[in-house]
């Protein structure tokens, strides 16, 4: 099931990689997270992963919002959720719109190619108070080849605002990340716990988790696209992917390399044609 048509190419490629997973089963290469616990020395990365998404989850799933309230016409201000959602920083994703903006910088942003605003939309963040920020599009690059837009903000995002990490580019991931769990969210301004069914290309797709409660799984579907994934590296929330497809869900690997080199490209483009400071994607440590 598709959330919304992409690009040919990108499609082929996730054809792939969903015809390819069955040769690795519902969990993937890695190790049941329930099994892992705190790591040990010379642990796996999906070992690490694992446990520390283990770390914040409650002992039974449930009130996985986002927010305990979202904006209203006399209340522009959000409340954060109280919950286990709570520990995580979502302040770097719009979610004033179906159309989910990711901040990748304090002034770039991600969003579904297939699933875009318009140039020129104002968009809504939410500081760690809960406080409007909001923010201009200026500027829009399209990646070819894959489901991806850069947006440029007219100002950066004050300190309050996220931006997030991403993996280090890395041929290895294929064979070192399935089983991982991701965070998963949705249009709902929910999250959700999924797992790495394969990489291949560059496209990622995700299955139900081994060792969790099903209620931490729901499917995706249509007006879901462009919502971020992310994964927890040792202990920071790290962005993985934004949505394609529904189901599981799977969708561009932002750390490909073919990706990642991308969106910086994009990145510079956008800076330099409105004479903005230039930024690139922020590393994280490695998995």
């Amino acid at each position: 099931m598709t959330v919304h048509q992409a690009g040919t190419n990108f499609a082929l490629a996730l054809s792939a990689i969903l015809v390819l997973g069955g040769c690795f089963g519902g969990g993937g290469g890695g190790r049941s997270a329930a099994s892992v616990g705190s790591p040990a020395a010379g642990a796996t990365a999906v070992e690490r992963i694992n446990a520390g998404t283990l770390a914040i989850l409650p002992k039974k799933p449930g009130k996985n919002w986002v927010f305990d309230a979202y904006v209203s016409a006399t209340a522009p201000d959000v409340a954060w959720s109280r919950f286990w959602t709570k520990s995580l920083d979502f302040s770097g994703v719009a979610w004033d719109s179906s159309r989910t903006l990711t901040l990748i910088s304090p002034r770039h942003a991600l969003m579904a190619k297939h699933y875009q605003r318009k140039p020129g939309s104002l968009v809504i963040f939410h500081d760690a108070k809960g406080h409007e920020v909001p923010r201009a599009m200026i500027g829009i690059a399209n990646i070819a080849h894959t489901d991806l837009a850069v947006v440029l903000l007219q100002d950066a995002v004050p300190d309050g605002v996220k931006f997030y990490k991403v993996l280090p580019p890395d041929e290895s991931y294929p064979e070192r990340l399935p089983g991982a769990y991701t965070l998963v969210t949705d249009r709902e301004r929910k999250v959700h716990v999924h797992q790495i069914r394969i990489l291949g290309g560059p496209a990622i797709a995700f299955t139900k988790a081994d060792g969790l409660d099903e209620a931490y799984y729901e499917k995706l579907i249509t007006g879901d696209s462009g919502n971020p994934s992310f994964a927890i590296v040792r202990g920071e929330l790290v962005l993985i992917e934004t949505h394609t497809t529904g189901g599981p869900g799977a969708g561009p690997f932002v750390s490909a390399p073919e990706n990642f080199a991308a969106i910086n490209a994009a990145m510079q483009a956008l800076s330099q044609a409105h004479g903005m400071p230039a930024h690139q994607l922020t590393t994280s440590s490695a998995p």
